[in-house]
């Protein structure tokens, strides 16, 4: 929590930015890295990955964003067992492949997939299973 309401507080600590072309001279203040918490960490990294994703792996073809969720009487297996949220998605993934395959009606069809897991519902989860006071 301290580094969250840290985050960003130039008192804190930052890094002095200096343009080698034009001398354009800035300071970033440091921010916490706290993944998940911290809304503006987590864009930063949401922001990233994207491009990553745009520029050295999608294809530019049409794509389309499929969401998958887990029934609540299965949470709690995937919250205390984390390594079988691999196995979650090649299931995922296996199911799209059927699909599409089906679609196109040609076995070999095989579809690009990438897959992130979104861990927010088990904090949904644990909020909801303890009483309020």
């Amino acid at each position: 929590m301290r580094k969250y309401l840290e985050c960003g507080d130039l008192h804190r600590g930052f890094a002095r930015l200096v343009c080698g072309g034009c001398c354009f001279r800035t300071i970033l203040a440091y921010s916490c890295k706290c993944r998940l918490f911290c809304a503006s960490c987590q864009q930063k990294r949401v922001l990233l990955f994207a491009g990553r994703l745009d520029a050295h792996i999608l294809e530019q073809v049409s794509h389309a964003q499929f969401a998958f969720t887990i029934p609540r009487l299965l949470r709690p297996i995937f919250k205390y067992h984390p390594k079988d949220l691999g196995l979650l998605c090649k299931a995922a993934w296996q199911a799209l492949r059927e699909m599409f395959q089906e679609i196109a009606s040609d076995p070999s069809s095989l579809p690009g997939v990438v897959i992130s897991v979104q861990s927010y519902g088990d904090h949904l989860w644990m909020a909801k299973c303890w009483p309020s006071r």
